[in-house]
């Protein structure tokens, strides 16, 4: 991998830490048209020493360990801030995406680290293992990205520290992570997302990483992996058809994720990978080291132009893949009770349907297109699936409502009931629309269906009337 330093983007820290010129994610800071980012820096903490590119680590080092609680009394003990401008902890998924690179660095290459940075993250390692052996003692599995990224940290601290006692609680973890997804499912449905299937596979990369490869523990990981991957692989570089928790807003067709370059989806072209100055930034390169050390996976996904695939309980993503033209549903959305449109006292609205596609269609030459809501209130334009990052929520206000998905597709055929419960809203617009973004074909039709044809394809849809039963 020597061969990724020439392709490193050069970076001008702002005093010691990496500055990000868009929008922060978080509540309080989602103003700002910069921040500095604690998970930024730690990634280029971790390939500036792996690649032996020179720069002040102690300076870096000591940046990033100002941001993290060190108040014993705190809910929050051991975990970071995810910007320097943050003046609380919003998102406490920063716990993992810091130390997972500051790790790294202890794992793979701690004859590179200088005692002096040691000394800073020895400390800050005991601090976050208090965070990361509370959350994985709560048995959150539903959440899949983040509890699995929880438990690969616990693993890989215990490798570093040598620790056989967190060892133990480690495995513990997974055994028991695995026995509720082979019992039940992915939990709220990340394994249908093109964005944390590729956490949910660096998590998983790194806990196997730190295992025994002749433990049993060990061989049920793997499996589980090569599931995830495989469903990944079977859709390839086009974004996943139906998706729970995509990012895709604006309709893509090739939704790329870190995945793809191990289902086959794209082959490694560091060439093609990199930005308009030829350069691949931190997080892009770690990822790579990180996959140059794991198991090898050898794509086997579903030749089948229609499949099935588990999600949770009973609920199942269906997907027909044409020649050109590709429809997705979700059975039931969403998969389980309490992932959507709820307000959290620290982080505000959050919920599933604002970056969900239960129900959608993908023209391989064209467009992405899917069903969503829409509401109007008081000038305020709302929409599930959301365009863009902030409707959380289905109206403004407060007043929650429970939306609900229910289909059956065979192949590409596919009837889709809609609900919507608790309306106590004030609304000038309420409908429930399929959207398109980019559509540029004929639209005719054909008795009460409409006919979206895109000359090499079509999508035919009809609404129905009626009580839901």
């Amino acid at each position: 991998m020597q061969n990724l330093k020439q392709y490193y983007r050069h970076i001008d820290l702002d005093d010691g830490m990496v500055r990000l010129y868009t929008h922060p994610h978080v509540t309080d800071v989602k103003h700002l048209e910069s921040a500095c980012s604690t998970v930024a820096t730690a990634a280029h903490y971790f390939v500036s020493r792996y690649l032996d590119i020179p720069f002040d680590g102690l300076k870096t080092l000591t940046e990033i360990m100002k941001l993290q609680d060190t108040d014993e009394n705190s809910h929050t003990y051991g975990n970071f801030r995810w910007f320097r401008e943050e003046h609380r902890i919003q998102d406490t998924n920063a716990a993992f995406f810091t130390m997972k690179q500051i790790t790294m660095a202890l794992r793979l290459c701690p004859e590179k680290i200088p005692e002096a940075e040691k000394a800073l993250i020895m400390p800050a390692l005991d601090r976050v293992l208090v965070w990361f052996r509370k959350e994985c003692s709560d048995y959150g599995y539903y959440y899949p990205n983040k509890i699995a990224s929880d438990g690969s940290l616990l693993m890989l601290i215990a490798s570093v520290r040598n620790d056989p006692t967190v060892l133990e609680e480690a495995y513990d973890f997974w055994n028991k992570w695995l026995d509720y997804t082979d019992e039940y499912g992915w939990g709220w449905g990340e394994n249908t997302s093109k964005c944390y299937s590729a956490v949910l596979n660096d998590a998983f990369e790194t806990a196997l990483m730190c295992m025994d490869p002749q433990c049993q523990t060990y061989q049920r990981l793997l499996k589980a992996r090569k599931t995830l991957l495989d469903f990944m692989a079977y859709h390839g570089s086009i974004e996943v058809c139906p998706s729970i928790r995509t990012y895709n807003h604006t309709g893509k067709v090739r939704n790329t994720s870190g995945v793809d370059i191990l289902t086959g989806a794209n082959a490694l072209d560091l060439n093609a990978m990199t930005d308009e100055n030829g350069t691949l930034g931190a997080g892009t390169i770690a990822e790579l080291i990180l996959h140059s050390i794991a198991p090898v996976y050898t794509p086997d996904p579903d030749p089948a132009d229609f499949h099935r695939e588990h999600i949770f309980g009973k609920s199942t993503a269906s997907t027909f893949k044409g020649k050109n033209i590709r429809l997705g549903t979700v059975s039931q959305f969403p998969v389980m009770c309490g992932c959507d449109q709820n307000i959290d006292p620290i982080i505000g609205p959050w919920g599933l349907s604002w970056q969900s596609m239960p129900v959608s269609a993908v023209a391989v030459n064209h467009e992405t297109s899917f069903l969503r809501y829409v509401t109007e209130s008081g000038g305020e334009r709302h929409t599930h699936m959301a365009i863009g990052l902030c409707d959380k929520t289905l109206f403004p206000d407060e007043n929650i409502v429970d939306t609900y998905t229910f289909s059956a597709q065979e192949r590409n055929c596919a009837v889709v009931a809609r609900m919507v419960e608790h309306i106590a809203n004030a609304s000038s617009y309420f409908a429930d629309e399929w959207y398109f973004q980019h559509f540029d074909g004929q639209i005719r039709t054909v008795g009460d269906w409409f006919v979206f044809d895109y000359g090499d394809c079509a999508l035919c849809l009809r609404s129905f009337t009626g009580k839901l039963e």
